[in-house]
């Protein structure tokens, strides 16, 4: 990865492109204030069931190139809208990608090759590769 520096921002160092684009927000807290004034939303439009129906959708119409052995087990922000996506291990680096490239996304997010992103307590399990999970139609 290219290394990127920023001799204007206090206590910064050298860092990955991926852990640059952590540096610095997609979106000021004065844009948000702007866009508010304006109305543009900034909360999802569709129903969480809705989001995640369409997160599996995607997600299986690009399985074959997200679902390789490297990546079984990272986790995969999509957006609904577009199809695009950014995988990552934490869950917190790709979001912010994804939202760099695409500030209007609807994201879901799912952990490549399992049926649950995280879990409480128990075991994850994986999925087949035939499987499809169920998805709640109830907007939860």
């Amino acid at each position: 990865m290219e290394t990127v520096t920023d001799s204007s921002v206090p206590g910064f160092f050298p860092a990955t492109a991926r852990e640059a684009a952590l540096a610095d927000p997609p979106v000021t807290p004065d844009e948000v204030m702007e866009r508010a004034r304006e109305g543009t939303k900034y909360q999802n439009s569709l129903p969480t069931g809705e989001i995640m129906r369409r997160t599996w959708a995607v997600y299986y119409q690009k399985r074959a190139e997200i679902e390789t052995e490297v990546n079984i087990g990272r986790l995969v922000s999509i957006d609904v809208q577009s199809g695009d996506y950014e995988l990552d291990s934490d869950g917190v680096v790709g979001p912010t990608i994804l939202r760099r490239r695409r500030p209007d996304a609807i994201m879901g997010m799912l952990r490549v090759g399992y049926a649950t992103a995280f879990k409480k307590g128990g075991s994850m399990r994986r999925l087949s590769p035939m499987s499809v999970p169920e998805v709640p139609s109830n907007g939860r």
